[in-house]
């Protein structure tokens, strides 16, 4: 799913550039925000699946950062657009996005809710009155 994400988002960002019709501008760049609302709970639901709860903090710790530094990189842009203009630059970081969707293909899928305790009657905690 994170992949069709990024894939999907990567194709809105290069129709951002390719199409000269304001309404399809708002449109693309609509459906971009809509669709790039979804990659921060897929990243942490990865997370959950990629590593045990003892390292799941720092893991969700790093993930969180990277948002912001991602920001902040960001705005580096800024000199693609100056050299080449916003249209080829949405171009370009939309073709890098679906270069990334690509070789996210290759990564091993995790075993979803692997690391979740699943309950049995060995791991259930009796309530009685003396552990209240």
């Amino acid at each position: 799913m994170m992949i069709s994400a990024i894939v999907l988002m990567s194709l809105l960002q290069v129709g951002t550039g390719a199409f000269n019709s304001f309404l399809i501008l708002a449109f693309f760049r609509f459906c971009h925000g809509a669709v790039s609302s979804s990659i921060n709970p897929l990243a942490f639901s990865l997370v959950a699946d990629y590593f045990p709860p003892e390292k799941r903090t720092l893991a969700n710790s790093i993930l969180g950062g990277a948002n912001f530094v991602g920001i902040a990189l960001s705005s580096m842009t800024i000199l693609l657009i100056k050299q080449v203009g916003w249209r080829a630059s949405y171009i370009a970081m939309g073709g890098m996005g679906l270069i990334a969707g690509s070789l996210m293909m290759l990564l091993k899928h995790p075993v979803r809710g692997q690391f979740d305790m699943t309950m049995t009657k060995s791991n259930i905690q009796k309530v009685t009155p003396e552990t209240l």
